[in-house]
């Protein structure tokens, strides 16, 4: 009996290692806070020891779901936090999904769908290293086709809406993202490239890193980070160059099935190494 009770026991404190919970507050730029009062949400970290995955659900400080994510990494500060996997977006104030879709180290990857707040599916895509890409099909409430696009790295190539009756109404896509007003965004890009002063290389290979540009729904820059890099010492001088090349530039809003949005581009620099300095 004593044996049996050991045993349970021991099989009781196994899956507290393998599924471990903590509580934690953050503030608005996702940092872990130890002020609750100074807290705009707090999450709820279960971490399956057996893979060393996260799953981690937020809430708003009145204790909504706001979404429930999966992370590879979950530290303490954004640069540390490495969405992959599922994640699942809630409507304000309910438990209905209005998105879910899928990351992989911090770009949107894999299929994603779209929801109206009575469960209805609104929109279904793919994503491919934070772009859309690919067919998108977006239905009306009465499930009929509304509109059917095509992506090709964030960018509609093809575009038809159709009214609920099925009668073609022209072109119109669904998500534009945020556009420069006075240039290319190719122009950008290569002044982007030119401008990251580079780090001195240890070793040879190729060497990359994400950055994402944030801009609010009137076009203004909110935010500048890399999201995902292979090498640590290109991190800083990417911030660096982004940051001077887009905090003066104008730029039109992210629109979103007709509407002005928060919005953001993911560019990617590429640096080749073939011998070591």
């Amino acid at each position: 009996m004593k044996r049996f009770f050991f045993l349970s026991v021991l099989i009781l404190l196994c899956i507290d290692c393998i599924y471990a919970q903590k509580t934690i507050y953050l503030n608005e730029m996702s940092e872990f806070i130890k002020n609750k009062d100074e807290a705009t949400e707090f999450a709820i970290i279960t971490k399956n020891d057996k893979d060393s995955k996260y799953t981690v659900e937020f809430f708003s400080m009145d204790s909504t779901l706001i979404r429930s994510s999966q992370y590879s990494q979950f530290g303490k500060t954004p640069d540390k936090q490495v969405l992959h996997g599922k994640t699942q977006y809630k409507f304000a104030r309910s438990q209905q999904d209005s998105l879910v879709c899928f990351y992989k180290n911090n770009l949107r990857t894999g299929s994603a769908v779209y929801y109206y707040p009575n469960g209805k599916k609104q929109v279904d895509c793919s994503y491919k290293n934070g772009n859309l890409n690919g067919l998108l099909v977006q239905y009306y409430p009465n499930d009929s086709i509304k509109r059917k696009d095509i992506y090709e790295v964030g960018i509609a190539t093809v575009s038809s809406i159709y009214s609920e009756e099925g009668e073609f109404l022209g072109s119109s896509p669904f998500y534009v993202p945020p556009t420069p007003v006075d240039t290319d965004i190719n122009v950008l890009i290569r002044e982007l490239a030119r401008e990251v002063e580079l780090p001195i290389w240890k070793q040879a290979g190729v060497w990359e890193a994400y950055i994402e540009i944030s801009f609010d729904s009137n076009g203004k820059l909110k935010g500048i980070r890399v999201i995902q890099n292979n090498h640590d010492g290109l991190v800083a001088p990417a911030l660096k160059a982004a940051t001077k090349v887009f905090q003066t530039r104008t730029f039109e809003p992210a629109i979103m099935d007709n509407d002005a949005v928060n919005g953001s581009i993911i560019l990617p620099i590429r640096y080749k190494v073939e011998r070591v300095r």
